[in-house]
């Protein structure tokens, strides 16, 4: 991890175009960092691609709250290849 010389994390957050989801991207992030879903590096994705459809306000908190992301492959494809396994 790289040194953040005090500078806030920048995160990137991808979603699916033309998904709209009950809460603002803001609200998501902020329920992702209360619950230890985010990286504490410097960098960070955030993808929320994998949420499921037709999530009401409350559904999408407790979604994310209970999951994170869970944004199949992603994460996986990550400690694998860690691992030296590979697909």
């Amino acid at each position: 991890m790289c040194p953040d010389n005090g500078q806030p994390q920048r995160l990137w957050v991808t979603v699916l175009a033309g998904c709209e989801l009950a809460l603002d991207i803001d609200r998501c992030v902020d329920i992702l960092g209360e619950c230890g879903f985010l990286s504490a590096g410097r960098f960070g994705v955030v993808s929320l691609c994998g949420i499921p459809d037709g999530l009401n306000a409350r559904e999408l908190e407790k979604y994310l709250r209970t999951n994170g992301t869970q944004e199949p492959g992603f994460s996986d494809r990550q400690s694998q290849m860690s691992a030296g396994v590979s697909r």
